[in-house]
């Protein structure tokens, strides 16, 4: 079953979240400051231009493997993860290059504005996911099914290098605009691929990325982190 849909220009990011990101611990804040973000936030608004895809199927299981649509999933974790699923939706998201364009511009020009306008992005294409996520969790709950959180390549010990591979599946080229480099990292760069488990039965507490991953209580983190 693929999914597309363009239609999520509603997405919302408030000015406090941006300066959290960017370190804020409810500090005062300038005057000049909150003007400065809200004119942020509504150039980013203007600039996005949000898309996604996604695919449903089958997981293919054995005692050594997992694969989605004849593509391996390497390492341990995405295989705790899923180990409850019978079927998976591989989704990819990303709110276009313009506001790429508009963040690099502003690097060589005002910085501060860069860097808010580069973390409201980042707050966007994660509120595009949660979009997508529950969009797909109301359509398995008309089923009787359920769904995981999201599992992204370079997370834990699942492969960036699977990048290629899920794009070229999805034909977001084509259907997005959406690439990768010769490092696997996502053209443009405010965009996300992401596993969800898709389950029978509702799991009793919905793990966390960090409860499933290899490094817990190693990582100094204490989130799955991933750029975007």
């Amino acid at each position: 079953m693929y999914l597309i849909n363009t239609d999520y220009n509603t997405l919302e990011v408030r000015p406090e979240e941006i300066w959290k990101s960017l370190g804020w611990k409810n500090q005062k804040v300038s005057e000049e400051l909150k003007e400065k973000t809200e004119s942020i936030i509504d150039k980013a608004k203007h600039l996005i231009k949000p898309k996604s895809v996604l695919l449903t199927g089958d997981l293919v299981k054995t005692e050594d493997s997992l694969s989605f649509y004849g593509i391996e999933l390497g390492g341990k974790t995405i295989k705790n993860f899923l180990e409850t699923s019978g079927s998976a939706a591989l989704m990819a998201v990303t709110l276009g290059i313009e506001i790429d364009r508009e963040i690099k511009r502003l690097e060589r020009t005002d910085l501060t504005s860069a860097l808010l306008l580069d973390a409201c992005a980042s707050l966007l294409v994660e509120a595009l996911c949660d979009k997508v996520s529950d969009d797909l969790a109301l359509e398995m709950k008309e089923e009787n099914l359920y769904t995981t959180e999201r599992f992204s390549p370079g997370y834990s010990d699942l492969p960036l290098e699977l990048q290629p591979k899920l794009l070229n599946l999805l034909d977001t080229q084509r259907k997005l605009g959406l690439t990768t480099t010769s490092t696997n990292l996502l053209i443009p760069r405010k965009s996300v691929t992401a596993f969800i488990g898709i389950m029978d039965k509702p799991r009793e507490i919905r793990s966390s990325r960090c409860n499933n991953c290899i490094l817990k209580g190693k990582c100094k983190y204490g989130i799955c982190y991933h750029e975007t």
